[in-house]
């Protein structure tokens, strides 16, 4: 958000991670508003996250409850507009998070951005914002599917094409991340970091957290953190185990502390007055 405030220039607005505050934000016709980008102007109403509560969800309680859980759609409309051209040599990185992942790609892709050429900047940013990790996404799902089966909980139209069992997209998880085995995180299609407004939905709402590496300097709980498949079922297998799994629970509840807006905010007025 800082970051993305200094670049745009933006001093009339302010960017809301759904999740980073102690509030979900609502319009005035109790609907989520579209993107998280509020001018000082908006009249939206908002919910404390422990008020959090849907009767019409409970019966799907069980599909959750002590399940590995990810809510997350499988496809994107662009794949069908713009089909990935297949690139042999990069495919380690659609089934691994590596640190260096985008140095790695930019170099082994070769593709040349250049001033002007925005058929090529456009097939760069397709291949490493979308396809690459959607396709990390399918392989990943499926291959704890496959090890896990039985104790999986797959929320999002489209992965029936991938996985045997899995159940339409729906908000239904977000009220059960505290009653799940643990809650699956695979990054943005839109940004390089490890937060963003599912990872603080299932932080906040009291579910366990277990995530892909990103290349960003965003230091979440690394023990519960991996970068291959081998290292994703090795820490969910541990949750499995009820002491591990306590003790997940309360190094990530460093998080709130660590990622709290109102310590956030301290560190952003820090950085603007010694700008000033």
């Amino acid at each position: 958000s800082q970051k993305e405030w200094e670049q745009y220039g933006l001093t009339s607005s302010f960017f809301l991670p759904l999740g980073l505050t102690e509030h979900y934000f609502f319009t005035s016709d109790d609907q989520q508003p579209r993107g998280n980008w509020f001018d000082s102007n908006s009249d939206l109403k908002k919910l404390k996250y422990n008020e959090m509560s849907e009767n019409s969800f409970s019966a799907q309680a069980d599909l959750i409850r002590d399940k590995i859980v990810y809510a997350g759609a499988p496809n994107s409309s662009w794949e069908k507009i713009m089909l990935p051209v297949l690139i042999r040599n990069i495919g380690f990185l659609t089934e691994n998070f590596l640190s260096n992942s985008k140095e790695e790609f930019g170099k082994l892709a070769e593709i040349n951005i250049e001033p002007g050429n925005i058929k090529q900047f456009i097939r760069y940013h397709f291949l490493w914002s979308l396809h690459v990790p959607l396709e990390r996404r399918r392989k990943m799902i499926q291959l704890i599917s496959k090890k896990f089966k039985g104790h999986i909980s797959i929320w999002g139209d489209g992965w029936e094409k991938y996985i045997s069992t899995s159940y339409p997209t729906s908000v239904a998880p977000r009220y059960f991340y505290k009653e799940a085995l643990c809650c699956l995180d695979f990054g943005s299609l839109s940004f390089d970091t490890a937060l963003f407004p599912r990872t603080n939905e299932i932080v906040k709402l009291g579910g366990l957290l277990i995530s892909g590496r990103t290349g960003d300097k965003t230091d979440l709980v690394r023990e519960n953190q991996f970068e291959t498949g081998e290292q994703l079922i090795h820490i969910i297998e541990e949750a499995f185990d009820p002491m591990k799994r306590k003790i997940k629970m309360e190094q990530q509840k460093t998080l709130r502390k660590r990622f709290d807006l109102n310590n956030i905010m301290k560190d952003v007025l820090a950085y603007t007055y010694a700008a000033l």
